[in-house]
């Protein structure tokens, strides 16, 4: 279920996955920035809620990789990530819909030290699935869509001819929700 709603059931389910499309953005943070352009500055829906809180996967190195989401207003959310450590790195994130389907799309605006992002190249996109407690995230791969793109429209264009070839999406990361202390 990365978004493409087969049946009736997942119909109802990829609307709770549009509106939850922000947590892709722990993935795309550690790759660095894609895009010129976002696809589009208006998110396509609302945010849920129930995205919002701590994830956390395991590294490679068995390190843990926390994700903070927060919503931001009714159509954005806040990440960060590594959360809660100085490195840290900030993006405002909104679902837009693509051929079809619901990606998420992130704005890098700043680190943790305080540092505002001064590169061109600040959007990133991703796709995800949520089966309860665990969230599987896939950044768009700038390299088979194109990066150079700028304008919006282009960029779009050439997601909509390259999103089901399987090279399109890299670097799968698989969240677990921290539980809320209570």
């Amino acid at each position: 279920m990365d978004g493409v709603p087969t049946t009736r059931k997942e119909s109802s389910v990829n609307t709770t996955w549009m509106k939850s499309a922000g947590a892709i953005g722990v993935v795309i943070a550690l790759t660095g920035c894609d895009f010129l352009v976002p696809i589009s500055h208006e998110p396509a829906g609302r945010v849920d809620e129930t995205l919002v809180g701590l994830w956390r996967r395991m590294d490679t190195s068995g390190h843990a990789e926390d994700l903070l989401v927060l919503k931001w207003d009714d159509g954005h959310w806040l990440f960060s990530l590594p959360a809660g450590r100085e490195d840290a790195l900030y993006a405002r994130a909104w679902p837009v819909r693509v051929a079809g389907r619901t990606l998420v799309q992130l704005e890098w605006i700043g680190s943790g030290k305080g540092a505002l992002v001064q590169e061109a190249r600040r959007y990133q996109l991703a796709t995800w699935s949520r089966d309860g407690d665990r969230l599987i995230v896939r950044r768009i791969n700038p390299e088979v869509v194109g990066r150079d793109w700028r304008e919006s429209q282009r960029l779009r264009e050439a997601i909509e001819k390259t999103l089901n070839q399987p090279e399109v999406l890299i670097d799968e990361r698989v969240f677990h929700r921290v539980p809320q202390e209570p």
